[in-house]
Order: structure tokens, then sequence, then C-alpha cells
């Protein structure tokens, strides 16, 4: 066996791995943000069609249907969002486990999946080690 499978990897390469996954999960969580509004736009446009159509058996059946596949649309892309978060939570809760400090906080104190999506937008306080305690590592 060559030297390089029997080594090890040290937590450094082990916290550069999970970050790698990071940043990945960060840039789909914009995209899929920027889908949203995709789909918001195209829902206005659907809106203002059906507003200029006159209004007969085929306005309700491709209304009914645009409204349908939008619904789909908008909830899966929740969906996936809400998982994405949760994972990005996952790995700053182990990456800052591995590093021994509070390094990445964006999800699990700012985040809309913490804050809420409208109303409570101020982020949740750091968590405090009480004097004494020895940090996880």
């Amino acid at each position: 066996m060559s030297q390089g499978h029997s080594e090890k990897l040290s937590e450094k390469d082990k916290i550069q791995i999970l970050l790698q996954e990071y940043g990945t999960l960060r840039s789909e969580l914009i995209s899929n943000g920027n889908r949203q509004f995709q789909i918001a736009a195209l829902a206005g446009v659907l809106f203002t069609l059906t507003l200029s159509r006159p209004i007969e058996r085929r306005f309700w059946v491709a209304t009914l249907i645009g409204v349908i596949a939008l619904c789909y649309f908008g909830v899966a892309m929740i969906r996936d969002i809400r998982r994405l978060a949760r994972r990005v939570s996952e790995l700053e809760a182990e990456i800052n486990r591995r590093a021994g400090e509070e390094l990445l906080v964006w999800e699990s104190r700012w985040g809309a999946g913490v804050t809420g999506f409208v109303f409570r937008r101020s982020p949740l306080p750091p968590k405090s080690v009480p004097p004494g305690a020895k940090k996880e590592s």
C-alpha cells in the first residue's frame, strides 16, 4: 500500500472538506432563492395575462394549470431550501465543534429557519459558555 493511502486525514483536512460542502450548499441556497424570485415574476406575468384575456372556458383551464404549476414549483423550491439550510446548519455546528470555536453562525443564528421568514428578523444570541465550563472538542 502506498503511504498516501495509509495516512489518515488530519482535523484541518476534515474541516477543509466540510467547508467545501458548506460553500457549495450556500451557493445552491442563493441560487434557489433567485429561482423563487423568478417564480414570483412568472406568477405576476400569469396574473397580467389572465387580466388581459376574455373570460371563457380556455381562460379558466389555462389559469388553473398555471396556478397548479406555480404552486408545485414554489412548494418544491421551499422544501429544497429548507433541506439545504438544515444541512448548512449541521455543517456549521460540525465545523465549529471541530475548530473548538464558534466560527460559522449564519444558518444557526441569522437564517430564516431560525429567525422566521417575515416577522422575527433579529439574530439569536450567541451560545454562551458558563464560567468554568470546558468547551467541547
